[in-house]
């Protein structure tokens, strides 16, 4: 498996993983019987959702959508919809990011509003990273040669992953703190972070 694969499915992983903490986060609003969630981690979990994805891991898919389409091998359209959905996340994204900004400014934003409008985030992107595994993952290590991935590499900028890369952020640590508390008291899987 090629480098750029292995890291666009270890992107995958770690996507998982935020959504995990913010499924977590929102579960919480609302409920009496937990602890207050903490605004801070879900900003921070939104944040990466909007800054990472669109900086380097959908841009590599594009290419790779690209290159795919280019070889005729869209003919279901399967690769058509994914990159309309790329500009999807991103805009849902940018929407939940306003509910929790105003949220942290003090406005009012109905419970109902935040929990749906995240939870439809959650879904979709799960859905989207889903759709890719099955359907153009494969095609990526049937189809693609080492000179295919070196071209399809030079086409990219270096960008170091903000949460999971070296060096950390700083405007990502309390999430990455509760990433790893998750993980060493057992509630870091994949699905209940």
């Amino acid at each position: 498996m090629n480098i750029l694969e292995k890291r666009l499915r270890k992107d995958h992983s770690h996507i998982n993983l935020v959504l995990a903490c913010l499924q977590y986060q929102i579960d919480r609003y609302g409920d009496s019987n937990c602890q207050s969630p903490d605004l801070t981690v879900a900003l921070e979990a939104i944040n990466y959702l909007h800054a990472y994805p669109e900086k380097w891991h959908h841009p590599l898919e594009d290419i790779i959508f690209t290159e795919l389409q280019e070889r005729g091998l869209d003919t279901k359209g399967v690769i058509a919809e994914l990159r309309i959905e790329h500009e999807y996340l991103e805009r849902q994204t940018q929407e939940v990011s306003q509910l929790f900004y105003s949220l942290a400014n003090d406005c009012v934003v109905p419970l109902s509003v935040l929990k749906s409008e995240v939870q439809a985030l959650i879904d979709e992107q799960r859905r989207h990273m889903e759709t890719e595994h099955k359907h153009v993952y494969p095609l990526m290590g049937e189809c693609f040669s080492d000179e295919d991935w070196a071209r399809l590499e030079a086409q990219l900028d270096d960008v170091r992953d903000p949460l999971f890369g070296s060096p950390l952020r700083s405007d990502f640590a309390d999430l990455y703190q509760y990433v790893l508390e998750a993980e060493h008291e057992g509630k870091g899987n994949r699905e209940s972070v």
